[in-house]
C-alpha cells in the first residue's frame, strides 16, 4: 500500500498556468537555440500548446528530428526549492465532508475514507509527451528526461525495488489542493510522486534517459543553455528539502 503524505500544500490554477507559459517559452527558446538543434538532430517543431485536443494529452510540442522521427515534448515549471520532480499519478474531486473544512481532516482523506466524487489519470500516465522538460527555477537547472523511464524508476523506487544510496530520502506521494477551484460542496486535489531530481539523473544519466542543461539568462530572449556532462560520482548527494 502506498502511503500519502500529509500536505499542507496548496496552489492557485492561476498561478500554474502562468508558470506554464513561462516553461513553454522558455521550450521554445530550447529547440530553436541552433547548438540544441544541431546537438540533438533537431529539424523543426509543430507547437501545439493551442490545440485542445494535444491539451487533453498534456502534451505542448511535436518536434522534429532530421531522420524524420517525432517525438511529443511537454514543458514543466518547479517554482519551488524542492529538488524534485513530481509526477502527477491523479487528479480527484472530493465531496465535502461535515469536517472538511478542517485542513489536517482534509489531507488525511484517504485514510478517513473519504471516497472521490470524479477521478481522473494525471499527467504521467495519460500525457502523449515522450519527453518532459522540467525547469526548476531557483537553481535554473533544466532536465529532459524520458516519461515512461522516470516514472518507471519512482515507481521502483517506492516500492523497494531499488536500492537507495545513503542520505536520499525515499520517494513519498503528495498531494494539494486547488484553492481557487473550491467551492462549497467539493474539493479539487492533485495527487503524485516526488522523487528527487539528482538521485533520478544519476541513475538514469548515463543512458541519456535524462540529460541536464543549466540556463543561463532564462528570462531573455536568448538564454545560454550550458550541456552538463554526465559524471558518476562517489560522493552521496545531500538529502532533498522535505515538502
Amino acid at each position: 500500500m502506498i502511503a500519502w503524505e500529509e500536505s499542507p500544500r496548496q496552489f492557485k490554477m492561476s498561478k500554474q498556468l502562468d508558470e506554464g507559459k513561462f516553461g513553454e517559452d522558455l521550450a521554445r527558446k530550447f529547440l530553436n537555440d541552433p547548438i540544441i538543434k544541431v546537438n540533438h538532430g533537431i529539424s523543426h517543431y509543430d507547437d501545439v500548446t493551442q490545440d485542445k485536443s494535444y491539451q487533453d494529452k498534456d502534451t505542448d510540442f511535436i518536434v522534429w528530428k532530421k531522420n524524420g522521427k517525432t517525438f511529443g515534448l511537454e514543458a514543466k515549471v518547479d517554482s519551488h526549492n524542492t529538488g524534485n520532480f513530481y509526477l502527477e499519478t491523479s487528479v480527484d474531486y472530493f465531496s465535502m465532508v461535515p469536517d472538511a473544512l478542517n485542513e489536517q481532516r482534509v489531507a488525511r482523506r484517504y485514510r478517513d475514507g473519504i471516497d472521490p466524487l470524479w477521478h481522473t489519470p494525471g499527467w504521467v500516465y495519460r500525457s502523449g509527451a515522450d519527453q518532459i522538460l522540467y525547469y526548476f527555477r531557483t537553481t535554473q537547472l533544466l532536465y529532459i528526461f524520458s516519461r515512461v523511464d522516470v516514472w518507471f524508476y519512482a515507481e521502483k523506487l517506492m516500492r523497494g525495488g531499488i536500492h537507495l544510496d545513503p542520505g536520499i530520502r525515499k520517494p513519498k506521494m503528495y498531494s494539494a489542493e486547488n484553492i481557487s477551484e473550491r467551492n462549497g460542496s467539493t474539493l479539487f486535489f492533485a495527487n503524485g510522486l516526488c522523487v528527487n531530481a539528482e538521485q533520478t539523473y544519476k541513475a538514469l544519466g548515463a543512458q541519456k534517459r535524462v540529460i541536464k542543461y543549466q540556463v543561463e539568462n532564462p528570462d531573455s530572449d536568448v538564454p545560454t543553455f550550458s550541456f552538463c556532462p554526465f559524471k558518476l560520482s562517489t560522493t552521496p548527494p545531500k538529502p532533498a528539502r522535505r515538502l
